[in-house]
């Protein structure tokens, strides 16, 4: 859990009036925000607008990332939808231009803002296209944002998968050390001596 002082706030522009996918997209981000200090953490140092469409539906939801806040806002006729962008709100944005943002059928967009599904394995099926739009950071930011923290067992094998890596790498460098210390004590062959003692001579 992370200290509530330490979690960005997230708003959801219109209150009770905003659509299921704002009020699903801003619960999902208040959970994941609170259970994660990495997630936390990179919500606070992320800024500008990710855009998320229900293609299907003609329905998009805009998240903008403020700092130490969040806000999830609807937009009438997609006009934030990945991959036809006419606004963005980041600061390194030029005006007009579009939005980075993730595009799919409202009930597998529904299966990702809802956290039954991550941004990753929804893209990798197909489900969803995104359009980095020269922000591929703050697209790959709002993507971890949206995707549950491990837990329990899943979290247990993700440890033995960095524990398995790490025994890997050392192994790797110890077995690369031994064969430079065993190489280094080779006896030289007998040109390689000869250059070796005429430059110790000279």
């Amino acid at each position: 859990m992370v200290a509530p002082h330490l979690t960005p706030a997230v708003t959801v522009e219109g209150g009770e009036q905003a659509s299921g996918l704002a009020a699903m997209v801003a619960d999902l981000l208040r959970q994941n925000l609170a259970d994660s200090k990495a997630r936390a953490m990179v919500a606070s140092r992320t800024r500008g607008d990710v855009g998320l469409t229900a293609s299907d539906h003609d329905l998009s939801v805009t998240v903008s990332f403020l700092g130490r806040s969040l806000k999830v806002a609807d937009r009438a006729g997609g006009a934030d939808r990945a991959g036809g962008a006419d606004r963005a709100g980041g600061e390194d944005d030029e005006p007009g231009a579009a939005v980075p943002g993730m595009a799919g059928e409202w009930l597998e967009l529904a299966h990702v803002c809802s956290g039954q599904q991550s941004p990753l394995a929804s893209w990798r099926a197909g489900g969803v296209s995104i359009e980095p739009h020269g922000h591929p950071g703050r697209l790959a930011a709002a993507g971890f944002l949206l995707t549950a923290p491990a837990v329990g067992e899943d979290a247990a094998r993700r440890r033995q998968r960095v524990m398995l890596v790490a025994l890997l790498t050392t192994g790797l460098v110890a077995a690369a050390c031994s064969a430079r210390a065993w190489s280094s004590r080779m006896p030289r062959r007998p040109l390689e001596l000869f250059i070796y003692n005429s430059r110790m001579n000279n």
